[in-house]
C-alpha cells in the first residue's frame, strides 16, 4: 500500500518510487472516473505493448474486471490500454517515460482501475458504499490469488508466518453481521482472535499442506478477541494453552466466558471456519490447520 489514508498520501512520482522499491509481482492504482458525459461503467486499464510487462498485464487485467465491475453494481467495461486515457483530445500516454505518472515504470506489470464515473449519480452512489468496496476489495483480491496461483506464482505477505495445528471450530457467518460489519459474501470466510485481522486473506490448509484455500477474515473469535501475541507472532492461541479454563470476563487478552453459547471452558480452538471452507479441507467436524497471512 502507498498510503493507509489521506493525510499520509505520497506525490504522484513517490509513488513509483516506494513500487520499484518494493519489486512487486503487480502494480495495481484504483481511481474513480469523470467524463464530460455520465456513462456507468468499471473500466481497467492495461500496459501498451511498449512496455515490457504488456502480457502479463492485459491478462491480469481481463482476470478481475468482472469482478471488480460486479462490486460496483456497474456495466463491465472493456480492458483498454494506457494510450486509451485521453484529456483533451491527447492519449495520456505514448511510450513508457511519456505516460501516466504512477504507470511510467517499466519493471512489472501495472494495471488501473476506474471503478466508475463520479458525474453519474448511480456509479457515484455504489462507488461510495462501504459495503461495494469491500466487494470489491475481496473480488480483487481472490481474482489476483486465483490468477497468480494459476501461473504458478506465490505471492505472500512478506511478514507472514505459517501457524501449525491450530485447532479450528467451525461456525456460520452467512446468517449475522460479524465483527467486520459485514455478511460473510464469499464462502470460505474465518474468525481469528485479534481485530488486526479483520478484512484481511488468509491462506488455510489441511496439517499436511495437499488441501489450501484463501480465506477472508469476517470476524473475531474464538473465545478471544485481542490476542496478537498469536496472530500476529509466534505464540500459540491463548485459548489453547488455557485450554478447559472458564475465562472471567475479558481475561488476558480480552478473552470471555462461554458459558451462555454452551462452550463453559475453552476448547483450545485458534481459528473459526465456515463450513463450506472446513468441508473443503477435509476437517471432520472440528480439528486442526495450518494458516498464514498472504
Amino acid at each position: 500500500m502507498t498510503r493507509e489514508n489521506d493525510s499520509s498520501c505520497l506525490s504522484v512520482g513517490d509513488r513509483k518510487t516506494f513500487a520499484e522499491g518494493k519489486n512487486p509481482a503487480l502494480f495495481l492504482s484504483i481511481h474513480a472516473n469523470s467524463a464530460t458525459t455520465a456513462p456507468s461503467r468499471t473500466e481497467v486499464y492495461a500496459q501498451d505493448a511498449f512496455f515490457t510487462e504488456y502480457t502479463e498485464s492485459r491478462k491480469i487485467a481481463e482476470a478481475i474486471v468482472k469482478g471488480v465491475s460486479s462490486s460496483f453494481n456497474t456495466a463491465e467495461g472493456k480492458v483498454n490500454l494506457f494510450s486509451e486515457i485521453y484529456v483533451d483530445g491527447k492519449s495520456r500516454c505514448s511510450s513508457p517515460t511519456n505516460c501516466i505518472a504512477v504507470m511510467t515504470s517499466n519493471k512489472f506489470p501495472s494495471i488501473l482501475i476506474e471503478a466508475g464515473y463520479m458525474n453519474n449519480s448511480n456509479d457515484r452512489l455504489n462507488i461510495f458504499n462501504e459495503t461495494n468496496q469491500l466487494k470489491a476489495a475481496t473480488n480483487i483480491a481472490n481474482d489476483l490469488a486465483n490468477y497468480f496461483s494459476a501461473e504458478g506464482t506465490v505471492v505472500t505477505d512478506s511478514s507472514n508466518t505459517w501457524h501449525t495445528n491450530v485447532y479450528a471450530t467451525r461456525h456460520d457467518f452467512s446468517s449475522e453481521l460479524n465483527a467486520s460489519g459485514e455478511k460473510c459474501t464469499t464462502i470460505y470466510c474465518v474468525a481469528l482472535p485479534d481485530s488486526s485481522a479483520l478484512r484481511k486473506t488468509i491462506e488455510v490448509c489441511n496439517t499436511d499442506n495437499t488441501k489450501c484455500k484463501e480465506a477472508y477474515v469476517v470476524d473475531l473469535g474464538p473465545f478471544c478477541v485481542a490476542d496478537s501475541a498469536y496472530v500476529n507472532g509466534t505464540a500459540r492461541p491463548y485459548a489453547e494453552i488455557n485450554k478447559g479454563k472458564i475465562f472471567t470476563k475479558n481475561e488476558g487478552p480480552s478473552c470471555n466466558p462461554r458459558g451462555v453459547s454452551g462452550y463453559p471452558a475453552s476448547n483450545g480452538a485458534g481459528i473459526d471456519l465456515s463450513q463450506e471452507l472446513a468441508n473443503y479441507l477435509g476437517v471432520p467436524g472440528n480439528g486442526n490447520v495450518n494458516w498464514r497471512f498472504v
